[in-house]
């Protein structure tokens, strides 16, 4: 049940970090048409610390009910098992001295990894997108130079419909953690 408990956690951090992510990217756009840079390297910084402590939470919680529990199973099997008990407490020192360090280290920087490449896939459709409207702007001039106000008018108007565009859309693979 402590795993089931553990696990239904874990997906219900993972869909409020889908929503985070989406929200990140909602606030790099906002960002890139203000040139906030600052703010938006401050609020990255703060949700980085906030996910990381998140994390640790999670791990410290769960660690000493697992270990209570083969401390249970120790006891109960009494005296022919001290050759054992010896064994577990040398396995637990090594957990909760290396291992378990280890894996938390590996874990914070699997999810600063997986929101780096969120961010890094966001801002790279983002930067598509821009580059799309601004063809789409030269093309709206040359045709204007050349007496054609018809298809100027459509260049003007597709590259309109980039900019209105829902940022969702225009992020590749969703912009979530998949």
């Amino acid at each position: 049940s402590n795993h089931a408990a553990l696990q239904a956690k874990l997906e219900a951090r993972l869909r409020s970090q889908q929503h985070s992510t989406l929200l990140l990217a909602s606030t790099v756009a906002s960002s890139i048409e203000r040139g906030l840079d600052r703010e938006l390297h401050s609020e990255l910084i703060r949700q980085g610390k906030v996910s990381q402590t998140v994390i640790s939470k999670i791990c410290h919680d769960h660690s000493e009910d697992f270990l209570e529990s083969v401390g249970k199973v120790v006891a109960a099997l009494g005296g022919p098992c001290d050759e054992v008990k010896t064994s577990l407490e040398e396995a637990s020192e090594e957990l909760q001295s290396n291992t378990g360090h280890m894996m938390l280290s590996a874990t914070i920087r699997l999810e600063r990894f997986k929101h780096s490449n969120a961010r890094a896939r966001t801002l790279s459709s983002m930067v598509h997108a821009c580059r799309r409207v601004a063809v789409l702007l030269e093309r709206a001039r040359k045709q204007a130079a050349l007496g054609r106000p018809r298809s100027a008018l459509d260049a003007v108007e597709e590259a309109r419909a980039c900019l209105t565009a829902p940022v969702s859309s225009l992020v590749r693979g969703g912009g979530v953690d998949q």
